[in-house]
């Protein structure tokens, strides 16, 4: 005997079928990315441990231990091709006919891509009274 099963928990159970196979797709490609960065990231250890050896061999005195790291930026915090030059732009007409000092045009920017420069991101900047 064969049960007949209502349209709408057929739907229901095709839903969650479906459901499972892309969450199952989706541990996937992500099992398969972390391995992917893993192995770049060793790559990039590797090269460094060579750097260091080599910046150690100099017959200046440098410990690579010391060299802080460059900050990486962030995607989606740039201005698109063009945009920095109008915004500099847009800065000095709205200070005109004042001058204008490059922490001002720093700031200005700094507010069109809603960042923070005294933030704990922006470190090299130090107190508020430093920058301003």
């Amino acid at each position: 005997m064969t049960v007949r099963i209502p349209p709408s928990l057929k739907w229901m159970i095709t839903k969650r079928a479906r459901l499972l196979g892309e969450i199952a797709a989706g541990e996937k490609l992500l099992r398969e990315f972390v391995e992917l960065k893993e192995k770049h990231l060793q790559v990039m250890r590797h090269d460094l441990n060579i750097i260091d050896s080599t910046i150690r061999m100099h017959e200046i005195p440098i410990d690579p231990e010391r060299i802080h790291p460059i900050r990486v930026q962030v995607r989606g915090r740039r201005f698109k091709y063009g945009d920095m030059s109008r915004s500099i732009l847009n800065c000095l007409m709205k200070f005109h006919p004042d001058p204008v000092a490059t922490t001002e045009v720093a700031l200005f920017l700094a507010s069109k891509l809603a960042l923070d420069p005294f933030s704990a991101e922006f470190p090299e900047y130090g107190p508020v009274q430093n920058f301003v």
